[in-house]
This record gives structure tokens, sequence and C-alpha cells, in this order.
């Protein structure tokens, strides 16, 4: 149950000045339309502990989705997730990570109906990326920079498109 006490992370549709997604289903479910790159972040910020969350593609038009972290929101229509040092991003195009730009073998690609977990270890300073349940990278995640050493001192549970030019929909849990 939704509390004050106990609350629930979606996707926040106030963060959403380049991104220019559409949200449904109480802001659990965005389709990006197809000219910015920018992505969307949720509304929890997260600064200790383990956490995780779902997505499931719902449909793309071409697989150019970026799943991940970030530390503030897009600052254009081409910050992609993972353009920046401070926001990582797993491609389902290519199956490789993102972050500062440069990309790395990663894992497998994914496509319409696949679901991606994403575990964000922030004790370890760790992110993992799982398709359909199997963690990808032979389990071993990508090292982040800690919370307190990033700007704003937390990370944002984000996604987006890699692509200016097709659509994507994506159903969070």
């Amino acid at each position: 149950t939704d509390s004050p006490t106990n609350n629930f992370c979606t996707m926040n549709p106030v963060d959403n000045y380049y991104a220019a997604t559409a949200f449904t289903e109480g802001n659990c479910k965005l389709a990006t339309t197809s000219s910015p790159m920018a992505f969307s972040t949720g509304t929890v910020a997260l600064s200790a502990g383990r956490w995780y969350f779902e997505v499931k593609v719902v449909a793309s038009t071409t697989i150019a989705v970026v799943l991940g972290v970030s530390t503030k929101n897009s600052t254009s229509a081409t910050d992609y997730l993972g353009s920046n040092s401070d926001s990582y991003s797993y491609y389902g195009e290519n199956g490789k990570s993102i972050t500062g730009g440069s990309q790395s073998t990663y894992g497998d690609t994914y496509t319409d109906d696949d679901i991606i977990g994403v575990y964000l270890d922030l004790t370890a300073n760790k992110l993992y990326f799982a398709k359909n349940g199997a963690v990808q990278n032979s389990g071993t995640g990508l090292s982040i920079t800690a919370a307190a050493s990033t700007t704003g001192g937390f990370y944002l549970p984000s996604a987006g498109d890699y692509d200016s030019v097709n659509n994507v929909t994506l159903a969070f849990n």
C-alpha cells in the first residue's frame, strides 16, 4: 500500500521538458516521441541501500531503448541516458552499457516483451541489469560513482531512447 511512510517510485511527468514523453497508467507507463533522445527520471532519489525496479519493453519501432540510472534529468533534447559520466544505461539494440558517452560490452540485446531488471547496490556502488530474470555480464556489476560523491548525492531510476527518429513504450514496476 502506498502511504506517507511507504512510497513507491513512479516516472516523473514534471521532469519532462526535453523528453516530451507521454505518461499513462499512474506514471508507470511512458511513450517517447520521435524527436528527442532525452530521458525521463523517477520520483524517488536513491542515496543509500539496495534498490530494484523492472521495465517491460511494450513496443518499439527499433530497440533504441536505454534503461538505467542518472544523478540528474536531461539537460538537452540530445542528452541520452549514458551520455555523461553521471548516468549509466543498458542499451537494448546492442546490449552494451553506456556511461560518459562510451559503450562497453555488457549483455544480450533486448526487444519487445522483454523485462529488464535494474539492480542498484549503493552499498557496493554497483549496478546490475537482468534480461527476463537472467543477470547479464556473468553477474558482474558495473562500477558506479558513490551516490555521496555525485553532484546531487543520489541516483534516479531513468529510461529513454537512443534514437531521435523512433518511439518506444515502456512499462515500469
